[in-house]
């Protein structure tokens, strides 16, 4: 049990690893006293790359997810020993887990053909 949280809290943790990130720019700096607020900036933002960066943290957590769903039904077919049911279960896991992989890799490549068009649509307009 304590393995299982110890995985939960890791996977959780590296979630919020690019929260923190962003949040290291701001806050109080020691040299100079200055305190920068921890606002994002989306004036500069284009919708486009705002849709591009919500899609492609979407599709990089269904990514893992497919990525662990494999590593499942690979531990499910080795550890089978033989029965037939548990074999099948796990082609099954694998079968669907590599389609969906592949489904979401042809999403993002379409994600990214869609915000490169947008944008050099933008920039034409300028």
């Amino acid at each position: 049990m304590k393995k299982i949280s110890a995985g939960i809290t890791l996977f959780a943790t590296s979630l919020l690893l690019p929260v923190f990130a962003v949040a290291a720019d701001c806050g109080v700096n020691t040299g100079t006293g200055k305190v920068t607020l921890c606002t994002p900036n989306t004036s500069t933002a284009s919708v486009a790359a705002i849709i591009q960066a919500v899609t492609n943290w979407i599709l990089g957590f269904g990514g893992a997810l497919a990525i662990l769903m494999i590593i499942y039904g690979g531990v499910i077919y080795v550890t089978s020993a033989g029965n037939e049911k548990r074999v099948t279960q796990a082609k099954q896991i694998l079968t669907f887990a590599i389609i969906g992989l592949i489904v979401i890799l042809l999403a993002l490549v379409i994600v990214q053909f869609v915000a490169t068009a947008l944008n050099a649509a933008q920039t034409a307009a300028k």
